[in-house]
C-alpha cells in the first residue's frame, strides 16, 4: 500500500511531461515552418517578377527554394501564382488569367 502513491504521482508526473514536451516540440517545428515558407515565397515572389522570365518550371521553382514540388505548389497557390493552361511542363506565374477562361 505504501507503494501506490509514489508509483501514482510519477505516473501523473511522467504522462506530464512527456505532453508538455511534445506540446513545445510542436510549437517550435511550426514556427521553424512558418518562418521557412515566408523565405521561400520571397524567393518565388522574386523569381516569378523577373521580367526576362514570365514562366517557370515547376522543378526550377522548386531547387531554387529547396523544397519539394508539393510544398512548392502550395506556396505558388497562397501567394496567387497560377498554372499554364496550355503547356503541359508544368509552368507558373503571377500573370493574369486570360479573358476567355472558363
Amino acid at each position: 500500500m505504501s507503494d501506490f502513491w509514489p508509483a501514482t504521482i510519477g505516473t501523473a508526473v511522467g504522462g506530464f511531461v512527456s505532453i508538455a514536451t511534445t506540446y513545445v516540440t510542436d510549437i517550435i517545428r511550426e514556427r521553424r515552418t512558418g518562418r521557412l515558407d515566408q523565405v521561400r515565397t520571397a524567393t518565388l515572389r522574386r523569381f516569378l517578377s523577373d521580367e526576362k522570365f514570365e514562366w517557370r518550371t515547376i522543378q526550377t521553382l522548386s531547387d531554387a527554394i529547396g523544397a519539394e514540388k508539393e510544398t512548392t505548389v502550395r506556396l505558388l497557390l497562397l501567394m496567387g501564382a497560377r498554372k499554364s493552361l496550355t503547356n503541359d511542363r508544368e509552368l507558373w506565374s503571377m500573370a493574369p488569367w486570360p479573358e476567355n477562361t472558363q
